[in-house]
């Protein structure tokens, strides 16, 4: 005969609840046989005694668990830091795993980068970070000049920083360079752009024809002695000109592998005069010797309205000689496989089902775990997610991971494991303003207990990081504000879960 238990475990697909359910069972029998039961030689008189005694302890001890509180999910473990104000949310936090628990994560204050890193108890600290004298983060842009847009900083085991950003200026000149703190970027701009608009058909001021012809993208960099032979005939005349748009650094956690991902437009001269545009995404590796790799080509005519790039890019190491590369482009998701370096093996797959938020790509034992929220109805955004198994393959589609009610909008995943449980914390409600929501989880990322709001809603969370750390612990960070505060927070909070 079929019970509930069984029938709630095939309907959910999991056997859990079946273990649950005897452990609960078991836990219930002892709490209620306070006393010895009767030996096999006993009167009935004594039986009925001893039943009738049973029953009232029983009686006693199921009424004093109903007014019992429930043990909450998670419990916090010392107090909510908070580590800095004024925390650039354009630059978020870009995190690094330096092995055994230990994690670095790399933010910014203002324009500043800084990193605040965890050693492997979960005790955290927090630096600013030195920028070279010559470098082009070395001094602000005035407000009345321009924008600086500081879109990255990544932090290695030894405390070295990269940066990724771009200046616009009000002049109509465009700063872009991405790569080391200290040291030549591996990818840099500054000129002109070749094009007056942008991914939102925007236009830029005009720039005075002296200034028109930007020094072009070269490999490793974009620099005026590299351009000098291109900027020794007129931009009419070239057959090829180019302008890095955008551009992002990664590196392993030693520091010794370092690449980065560019957006380049280029245009080419056509036998008729007119110059044709296209978009190319390509990667390009510090290692010696290295060149340029065209990931994909978008065509865009001869007169583009708008320019998109490789939005918000993340990549990870699947094993030796294998990467994965994703990035938004116009409402969908790229994802590439890469070998060694950084060369793109096979086809690059293109996923839809609703505009994609930034990917997480995240280790869960010997596999990675892609993950993201699709935006599938207005306001409605989903977890999706993809395993990323040995040896490398893309799925063809990614799955739902059913974190929590459908109707309920479930923005900006992140993952955790702690022993052989997995976690994951999302925020419920309004992105960037909803609550972070976390919940255990299977394989299939699919929720098998009760979830944990972490946050109140007078903490409007811009975006988060789970991670495990210490002794079984989680610790979360966010970049949050409170409503009635304009200035966003870097916070960090540990706690202790277990799954109901």
């Amino acid at each position: 005969m079929e019970t509930w238990v069984m029938r709630r475990a095939r309907r959910t697909g999991s056997w859990l609840w079946m273990g649950l359910a005897g452990v609960t069972l078991v836990v219930a029998s002892a709490c209620s046989d306070d006393t010895a039961g009767p030996s096999l030689g006993a009167s009935s008189a004594a039986v009925s005694a001893s039943a009738a005694a049973a029953t009232a302890t029983h009686a006693a001890s199921a009424s004093a668990a109903v007014a019992a509180p429930a043990a909450p999910v998670c419990e916090r473990v010392g107090e909510r830091k908070v580590w800095a104000k004024w925390v650039n949310t354009r630059t978020g936090l870009t995190a690094t795993p330096l092995g055994h628990g230990a994690m670095a994560l790399g933010v910014a204050v203002g324009n500043r980068p800084h990193a605040l890193v965890f050693d492997a108890d979960g005790k955290g600290t927090f630096k600013r970070l030195a920028i070279a004298p010559d470098s082009s983060l070395a001094k602000e842009v005035p407000p009345a000049k321009g924008v600086r847009h500081l879109q990255r900083v990544t932090i290695t085991a030894h405390g070295h920083g990269f940066a990724d950003h771009r200046d616009k200026m009000k002049n109509g000149r465009r700063r872009i360079a991405c790569g080391p703190l200290a040291g030549r970027p591996l990818l840099s701009f500054e000129g002109a752009p070749l094009l007056h608009t942008d991914d939102r058909g925007r236009k830029a001021p005009v720039v005075a024809p002296s200034a028109a012809v930007p020094i072009p993208s070269a490999s490793p960099t974009a620099t005026a002695a590299a351009g000098a032979d291109a900027l020794a005939q007129p931009v009419a005349a070239a057959q090829r000109i180019s302008e890095l748009r955008d551009c992002r650094t990664f590196s392993n956690a030693a520091g010794t592998d370092v690449w980065s991902v560019g957006s380049e437009l280029v245009g080419r001269l056509h036998a008729d005069g007119s110059r044709h545009w296209l978009m190319r995404f390509f990667t390009l590796s510090s290692a010696a010797g290295s060149y340029q790799h065209t990931l994909h080509s978008v065509p865009l005519g001869k007169n583009p309205k708008k320019l998109h790039t490789l939005e918000a890019p993340v990549a990870a190491r699947l094993s030796a000689g294998h990467y994965v590369l994703a990035g938004r482009y116009r409402g969908r998701l790229f994802v590439w496989l890469l070998g060694a370096d950084k060369k793109k093996q096979g086809r690059l797959k293109r996923y839809t089902g609703g505009y994609p938020n930034m990917a997480r790509i995240v280790a869960d034992g010997s596999e990675q775990v892609l993950l993201t929220s699709q935006l599938v109805k207005p306001k409605l955004w989903q977890v999706r997610g993809m395993r990323l198994s040995r040896p490398a393959r893309l799925a063809a589609s990614l799955f739902a991971a059913e974190v929590g009610a459908p109707d309920t909008s479930q923005g900006d995943p992140t993952f955790a494991r702690v022993k052989e449980q997995r976690w994951v914390a999302y925020q419920a409600g309004e992105r960037r303003k909803g609550r972070v929501t976390l919940v255990p989880v299977d394989n299939d990322l699919a929720k098998v207990g009760k979830p944990f709001v972490v946050t109140t809603a007078e903490r409007m969370v811009s975006e988060s990081y789970l991670f495990a750390t210490g002794d079984a612990l989680l610790q979360l960070v966010t970049i949050e504000r409170e409503r009635a505060d304009k200035a966003p927070q870097l916070v960090s909070e540990t706690l202790r879960c277990s799954v109901q």
